[in-house]
């Protein structure tokens, strides 16, 4: 067996536009391209990005996750995959991997957006997504995708701009102290100003829950097509028999005992549930697990991401094709994907198409010309370090 090689590429660089929620705004990009090569000089690629608050991740332990891979594990894993194959909704297959990537990472830190850079890149080595690309085209499949609206556009052109493109489904963010009333009320302008709109509303479990009982009726009365964890998960599962919305579980996926609480969740919500997955937040085979549990329980699947680059972006898409049923994708490009023409390509008429030629090599360009911009707040470079094991 020879051993695969490993090569890490550093970036950063400042966004383009105003990405926050209730409680932080992110400035800055940064992250990790992984690239696993095998003796025949085939490459993977995958993204670690985790955004620094949203969960227990950070860009230090993602970096030392993969600084510690064991990669003589990692060349075990690339054999099995040569020799059996993988299939996204294959549970043995997804268990056996997953033991793989347990023994790759041992016990060095844990970092959700390591293993979902590591696992994506050897399966995209193994040409997984690739035949799943190739599968969904073959089908002739698409799927909607939602608009997240930033802060203050609510009645701006872009809002038009992006019902005009094609968008049918919004995503707002809501939360902010004090604010609440005033969010509902926007949510009904944006109903009232496009009929017909599918409108899913994120709290990032920001809500005060000593208010709870206004603040359902509320939002009963708006019917949203989901609210993401309005308070935190404790609270959500006390206050489902009174929603009359779904309920989305994003966060708290994240927690160890995820599946317990899908379980839960499920049968509580009267199959009204919905699991936002973030791959970037839960690793790529925690995903496709949680998705798995999902399924036999009745709840919906929503593919969503990290404000991540193209590569990460790609992946995400392809799971979205596995996974996702009904629905619109949160895989709308915000403002730093639009310069990327292969993947806008992707997205016309605000519908994900698949592609097979989708290549994540191409991609390496854009990185490369996120350079710094005058921000001093920034201090970033988009400027690949590449480092080899």
């Amino acid at each position: 067996m020879n051993p695969l090689r490993l090569r890490f590429l550093h970036y950063a660089y400042p966004l383009a536009m105003r990405v926050a929620d209730a409680r932080r705004r992110w400035r800055v990009r940064e992250g990790v391209l992984c690239v696993v090569e095998d003796e025949r000089g085939q490459r993977g690629y995958g993204e670690a990005a985790p955004l620094p608050g949203f969960g227990d991740d950070s860009f230090e332990a993602s970096r030392a996750a993969l600084d510690a891979v064991d990669v003589d594990a990692l060349s075990r894993w690339s054999v099995y995959l040569q020799e059996q194959g993988f299939e996204m909704h294959d549970a043995a297959a997804i268990e056996s991997s997953a033991a793989f990537s347990q023994a790759a990472f041992g016990n060095s830190s844990f970092s959700p957006s390591a293993r979902f850079a590591l696992e994506a890149a050897l399966l995209d080595l193994h040409g997984v997504f690739r035949r799943c690309e190739e599968g969904a085209s073959s089908r002739g499949e698409t799927l909607p995708l939602a608009k997240l609206l930033g802060s203050g556009s609510i009645e701006s052109a872009s809002t038009q701009e992006a019902w005009n493109a094609g968008y049918r489904c919004f995503k707002l963010k809501i939360g902010s102290a004090g604010a609440f009333d005033h969010e509902v009320a926007s949510a009904h302008a944006l109903r009232n100003a496009f009929p017909g709109l599918a409108l899913r509303l994120d709290a990032n479990a920001s809500l005060p829950p000593a208010q709870a009982a206004p603040q359902i009726e509320a939002l009963n009365a708006l019917g949203p097509e989901f609210v993401e964890e309005p308070w935190s998960y404790a609270h959500c599962e006390a206050h489902l028999p009174a929603l009359s919305f779904p309920l989305a579980l994003d966060e708290s996926l994240a927690s160890p005992d995820a599946m317990a609480r899908i379980r839960r969740s499920a049968e509580r919500a009267k199959d009204a549930l919905v699991l936002v997955l973030k791959p970037g937040a839960l690793g790529l085979l925690r995903s496709l697990a949680l998705a798995a549990e999902g399924r036999r329980l009745g709840a919906r699947v929503v593919l969503s991401h990290l404000f991540e680059g193209p590569i990460a972006w790609g992946h995400c898409a392809s799971l979205a094709f596995a996974l996702q049923k009904s629905g619109a994708a949160g895989l709308a490009p915000h403002a730093d994907l639009e310069t990327c023409a292969a993947l806008v390509a992707r997205c016309k008429a605000a519908s994900l198409s698949p592609s097979s030629s989708w290549q994540p090599e191409a991609l390496l360009d854009w990185y490369e010309r996120k350079r710094a911009t005058p921000d001093p707040k920034a201090k970033a470079s988009a400027a690949l370090a590449r480092e080899s094991r």
